[in-house]
């Protein structure tokens, strides 16, 4: 039954009126119907939207109308639409607009008849599109930002996170979707319960929060990050929904704490800093800046930069180098600047342009530091050079500059002293180590290397230098580091010291070796047998002493005269170092007494095999002027370390064992043994009986006058320690002093003494004399006692006598010691006025070296020297250099042991004034010392 009219016309007219195209083709591809949104979708004529156009027609006739036409919506017609449905994007097609895009879709009906729906699905496709677009938009931008975003649905616990919140987090996307514990595993364990309590705050009360903290990736790396969220809350006010953020802020944070230090180092920096823009008007300056200036920021800010410059800069100049810097350029440069209160400065200025992103400059920053005292102190460094130069040139003093051992700097006495025209041929020396001789250049390079590193060096040493011609020199120099024309330096101020060396060097020889053999004397037999004892005691060897004296010499001389007994001298020393070896020493005591060191020698047996051959040596006679003369000797030998600890010890021992010997019947060799320590037993009933003296009062003091032998007045007085025991009588100095030494009681002993020398000088004031000035004699012992001298000085002040009053007569070995304590208790006396002498010189081994380094007022000459004169050419020799060394260095010279008028005669002569001994008066008691000076004048010295 078919449908009535009116229905198949209002289902037509429904037809026609759809947006949507449809058609429907029979089992031959054959239109049967179309309504007009077909045609008009697909851009067909209406003709060809006529039922019985075939779809080779449509398509045929399409590429007619235009062969560039786009054909895909009918061959995909054409095809038959193999996948049921299609979307097709249509740019070409005529009369469709750019972008639009249909949806063809097919519907099979019965006996193969195909009905065809086409739908315009252009905007939903670009609502698609732009979804698509803003979705990846959204990702380019988390991941610029380091911006991830979550969402949580609350009430499904369903966790969804952006990729870059993936990558944040360093988590790759699994299938499984990630849960709110997932995050909370990556916050660092530390962090954890304060972003529990922050995100609980806000589902519970708040509704939002922010925080910030750390992460721990899984490959262990940790990272600050900033997490945002928002809760949205259901109507009934349970939180429903959290959406949130989390941002990587690592490289944010160190950029601001980079900016920060950068902040803090130039507002609290030393060097002051100004901005300003590309006009030059100051934008911003620094604390240092306003320092500097004297201008607060505030009123620095909006002034030009040129105003702090002062009238010296030149404006033009000003100018051209400001349109260098705004054209790109850096100045670098030095101007003198004004201050606020009008005072200039000096400043080391450095201004940099600033660049916009388009190249332009936006903005300078002016850096400056104040180099106005380096400036002066520039100025200084010419002008003292510049003195220098003017002072040096013309000074009698060597002086050379150098840098590395090269001269720089030379003037001519410097060039004279080695040999040179002019101070050009020094200049032109690769190097100053050509001036140095031997070893010595060693030493020198030495010196220079640790100065050179920062080492402490010798500021002054001697050297032996080489002249041009070839000869040798020596010199001393004073060494200081300086700075020349602005570069580090080594000045060095040089003496030509050689006749001093061989002054000095001479005084050695006839301090230390006897005139008449050549050999080495007592002070420097000792000074070698003590090295020679520390030698042995390092190496574990023995030594030996053999104490040697020529028999019957005295007989010699008696017969034949000094001159020939010191022929026989000089050939029982040459037989001597004939009979023992290179590294044994052969020294002549004093008379007709020797002494030989025998270092390493073993078995002691060896020592007798020496002393045996020294005995056999003498059997031959000695030929003096065609003259035989038969002598021989007895030797006493002591072994270290048995008969002897110390240098002083072992000779005694010797000694002792020498007298054994002559006691024996001479020309025989005796070793120390135990009975020979009679000695030692007698030093000890010494003590004992000097122990006794002390307590019971024995002892007192005698004075012996001191002559000014050009006024014939009495200079001063020396005491003189006295002993009359019950049990031994009058004891000598020499036979007690020294057990008091070596005992130690001589402390004890000189603070007796220095007592009764204080009241005595109080007594003679007292009995109108006036302070009459005493020497006192101190042994070294008394010296190094550590509180000798303020004893000493505490006593003075205690009595009212100035210690110019009091003169200390101490010996040599102090002076060769030369010890820091020593030099130190000098010092001290010094500074109270206490006067210092050498007791006995010319025995002692004292140089000229020593004398000028220590604070020494006079010298006395012992009464061996003064004995001999004027017969004995060498003593007379002696004596006078010792005279003359002495009024060089001003100090005072006091002749001991006067005794006979050539002798006073030849003192005057030479210059000595100040003379002692029985020539005089012999020492007196306290009572007769009264009478005496009360007799006498007395020197206003």
């Amino acid at each position: 039954m078919s449908p009535p009219a009116a229905t198949t016309a209002l289902a037509q007219e429904l037809v026609d009126r759809l947006d949507h195209g449809l058609a429907v083709f029979d089992q031959g591809r054959r239109l049967v119907m179309a309504n007009p949104a077909f045609a008009n979708l697909l851009g067909l004529p209406p003709a060809l939207a006529r039922p019985g156009t075939s779809l080779a027609d449509m398509v045929e006739a399409r590429w007619d109308r235009s062969p560039d036409a786009c054909c895909r919506c009918l061959d995909e017609l054409a095809s038959g639409l193999p996948d049921g449905t299609g979307v097709l994007s249509c740019r070409e097609c005529p009369g469709a607009p750019e972008g639009r895009a249909l949806e063809l879709r097919r519907v099979d009906l019965a006996d193969g008849v195909v009905a065809v729906v086409i739908t315009d699905v252009s905007r939903r496709t670009h609502i698609e599109q732009a979804l698509e677009t803003s979705e990846g938009n959204l990702a380019a931008a988390q991941r610029i930002a380091h911006l991830g975003s979550w969402d949580l649905d609350v009430t499904a616990n369903a966790f969804t996170w952006s990729d870059e919140t993936y990558r944040i987090l360093g988590q790759a996307r699994g299938d499984a979707a990630p849960a709110y514990d997932d995050l909370m595993d990556t916050v660092h364990p530390d962090d954890r319960d304060r972003v529990a309590e922050t995100v609980s705050g806000a589902l519970f009360r708040r509704g939002r929060y922010q925080i910030e903290h750390r992460i721990i990736r899984p490959d262990g790396t940790e990272r600050l990050v900033r997490q945002q969220g928002e809760v949205g809350f259901a109507p009934e006010g349970f939180p429903a929904r959290m959406t949130g953020t989390i941002q990587d802020i690592t490289d944010l944070k160190q950029a601001e704490q980079q900016l920060r230090k950068l902040s803090e180092a130039v507002e609290q920096g030393a060097t002051a800093i100004a901005i300003t823009d590309g006009d030059g008007v100051i934008e911003y300056v620094n604390p240092a800046f306003a320092a500097l200036t004297g201008f607060a920021a505030e009123e620095a800010i909006g002034r030009s930069l040129i105003t702090f410059k002062s009238a010296t800069t030149d404006p033009a100049h000003y100018r051209a180098l400001w349109q260098d810097v705004i054209s790109g350029a850096v100045f670098r440069g030095v101007f003198e600047n004004r201050r606020k209160d009008g005072s200039l400065f000096w400043a080391s200025t450095v201004m940099s342009p600033v660049r916009a992103a388009d190249g332009t400059v936006t903005h300078v920053v002016s850096i400056e530091d104040d180099i106005t005292e380096k400036r002066l102190a520039e100025e200084r460094l010419r002008n003292s050079e510049e003195r220098f130069r003017g002072l040096v040139e013309g000074s009698l003093l060597g002086i050379v500059i150098d840098r590395g051992g090269k001269p720089v700097f030379a003037n001519a006495r410097f060039a004279e002293m080695f040999g040179y025209d002019s101070p050009g041929d020094i200049l032109a020396l690769e190097s100053l180590d050509l001036l140095y001789a031997g070893t010595d250049q060693d030493m020198v390079r030495r010196y220079r290397r640790a100065r050179q590193a920062g080492l402490n060096a010798p500021t002054e040493y001697e050297y032996r230098g080489i002249c041009r011609n070839g000869t040798r020199i020596w010199v001393r120099t004073h060494v200081r580091q300086i700075s020349w024309h602005g570069q580090p330096a080594v000045q060095s101020t040089v003496v030509d010291i050689t006749l001093q060396k061989e002054n000095a060097e001479r005084l050695h020889r006839q301090a230390n070796y006897d005139p008449v053999t050549h050999l080495p004397n007592r002070n420097l037999a000792l000074e070698r047998l003590h090295r020679a004892i520390i030698h042995a005691r390092r190496t574990g060897q023995s030594l030996a002493v053999l104490f040697i004296d020529v028999d019957e010499f005295k007989q010699v001389n008696d017969s034949l005269g000094h001159v020939t007994g010191d022929r026989v001298l000089s050939q029982i020393a040459a037989r001597l170092r004939a009979s023992v070896r290179e590294q044994d020493t052969v020294a002549r005591l004093g008379g007709d007494e020797f002494a030989v060191i025998l270092p390493g020698i073993g078995d002691p047996a060896n020592a007798e095999a020496v002393a045996r051959k020294i005995l056999q040596a003498f059997h031959r006679p000695l030929l003096v002027e065609d003259r035989e003369i038969f002598t021989s000797t007895s030797i006493g030998c002591a072994i270290w370390p048995d008969d002897g600890a110390d240098s002083q010890a072992l000779l005694h021992s010797a000694d002792a064992a020498m007298y054994r010997a002559k006691d024996d019947g001479r020309n025989t060799v005796t070793f120390f043994t135990s009975e020979l320590n009679r000695e030692a037993v007698e030093r000890q009933r010494m003590r004992q009986h000097l122990e006794r003296a002390l307590i019971n009062n024995e002892l007192s003091v005698a004075y012996q006058p001191v002559m000014d032998l050009v006024l014939g007045a009495v200079a001063g007085m020396e005491a003189l320690l006295r002993w009359r025991s019950p049990t031994l009588g009058d004891v000598p100095p020499s036979r007690f002093i020294d057990v008091a030494e070596t005992t130690g009681l001589i402390v004890p002993l000189g603070h007796w003494v220095e007592t009764a020398v204080l009241q005595h000088v109080r007594l003679w004031q007292s009995e109108g004399l006036g302070m009459i000035p005493v020497s006192l004699n101190v042994t070294p012992r008394q010296f190094r006692e550590p509180s000798f001298a303020d004893k000493l000085c505490r006593a003075l002040s205690a009595a009212d006598i100035p210690g110019a009053m009091v003169q200390l007569d101490i010996t040599e070995s102090l002076l060769v010691a030369d010890s820091r304590h020593t030099r130190d208790t000098m010092d001290r006396l010094k500074r109270f006025g206490v006067r210092l002498a050498i007791d006995n010189f010319g025995t002692g081994g004292a140089t000229l070296s020593h004398l000028s380094r220590l604070p020494v007022d006079a010298i006395k000459i012992d009464a061996s020297l003064i004995k001999a004169l004027p017969g004995d050419s060498g003593n007379v020799a002696l004596v006078q250099a010792m005279i003359a060394m002495a009024q060089r260095l001003n100090i005072k010279v006091i002749a001991e042991g006067v005794e006979q008028e050539a002798e006073l005669q030849f003192l005057r002569l030479h210059g000595c004034n100040l003379a002692q001994g029985y020539y005089f008066s012999r020492p007196l008691d306290v009572d007769a010392t009264v009478s005496f000076l009360s007799a006498h004048p007395r020197s206003a010295g």
